[in-house]
């Protein structure tokens, strides 16, 4: 996990990107929360759409048992 979450840190560092991507697996999801943690930003899982706004990037999630939406933006980094 490790070698993999220094080189998406080297990637973010070089191009600034507007969201990270990562797939939504335990390794996937232990990879974002190391990411976050180190590029001072917040993590958002399990999303099934994302859409580009001026703020940033909003999320939309299914929750409890997909009988709920909501949207979701990071407000940090």
């Amino acid at each position: 996990v490790v070698p993999k979450v220094d080189a998406l840190q080297a990637a973010v560092a070089a191009v600034s990107p507007a969201a990270v991507l990562v797939p939504s697996s335990a390794e996937g999801k232990e990879i974002a929360a190391r990411l976050a943690l180190r590029i001072g930003s917040g993590v958002i899982t399990d999303h099934v759409d994302l859409q580009a706004v001026d703020e940033g990037p909003v999320a939309t999630q299914s929750v409890f048992a997909a009988s709920f939406t909501t949207k979701s933006r990071v407000s940090k980094g």
